[in-house]
């Protein structure tokens, strides 16, 4: 994968890297494993183009605002 942030595990600890956000992040939903202590993020950038991958929206619904130019992400219980 191109621009790829990969990320080497030391603990499976819990960490609060993001202390201002509005809803809990859950590690699995930006980090999942892809090999033996090995996770990736689930979204990257390309020439100004965001991408916010499917296993980040995994249990979200989706809205999608044209008019107002937003998305928002709700979570929910997809299974």
């Amino acid at each position: 994968m191109r621009n790829a942030l990969m990320h080497r595990l030391t603990s499976s600890k819990h960490h609060n890297a993001f202390p201002q956000r509005r809803r809990q992040v859950e590690p699995f939903e930006h980090l999942p494993l892809v090999s033996e202590g090995m996770s990736c993020f689930t979204f990257s950038s390309f020439q100004g183009l965001a991408i916010y991958g499917n296993l980040a929206q995994m249990n979200f619904l989706v809205s999608y605002d044209i008019e107002n130019q937003v998305v928002s992400f709700k979570p929910t219980q997809c299974s």
